[in-house]
């Protein structure tokens, strides 16, 4: 009789055979439950965890912040932001060997692209449900279809909801 555990809701029938697996990161709660998974992961697989943060740069983000107090742009502004929670989650991993990574472009396409030297990627879920996710379109849904690696995608946690309809609720309380 085979001994069947279960990992991060995955049945596991035996060794993991895993080297590098990814994770989505961009500070938000459902990244946070992403992050945790892919530790669980990564920890019983033995593999390097690769934190992976794109900047989607804005429209008008070569203009300054606020001038003449800040000089650097909006988009350099944000760069600097998401890296520093890059950093600072990187360095709470001290279980595996962890590697930040930002890279520029639509999310997306430019985490499709990084797959491809993954032995897998876990997201986080923002729980936008059916409808809303068809209506906007959702990284996860795209990454199912595009990725080179099979793709985890973590239920959203709904007591750490960061929607805007939740924190306008919980501000009224």
């Amino acid at each position: 009789m085979s001994r069947r555990r279960r990992l991060c809701g995955l049945r596991v029938l035996g060794p993991i055979a895993l080297e590098c697996i990814g994770c989505g990161f961009d500070g938000r709660p459902p990244a946070r439950v992403a992050l945790t998974e892919a530790l669980a992961l990564a920890t019983a697989a033995r593999a390097r965890l690769r934190l992976i943060a794109i900047l989607e740069p804005t429209a008008f983000g070569h203009l300054t912040v606020a001038p003449p107090l800040d000089l650097r742009t909006v988009n350099a502004s944000l760069r600097s932001t998401l890296q520093q929670k890059l950093d600072d989650a990187a360095a709470e991993l001290r279980q595996v060997e962890s590697e930040p990574v930002l890279l520029d472009g639509d999310p997306g396409e430019r985490l499709s692209e990084h797959t491809q030297s993954l032995d897998l990627l876990v997201l986080g879920s923002r729980g936008n449900g059916p409808l809303r996710s068809l209506l906007l379109g959702g990284v996860s849904a795209h990454l199912i279809r595009t990725a080179s690696c099979p793709v985890v995608v973590c239920p959203a946690d709904p007591d750490a909801d960061d929607s805007p309809k939740s924190k306008d609720t919980a501000d009224r309380d």
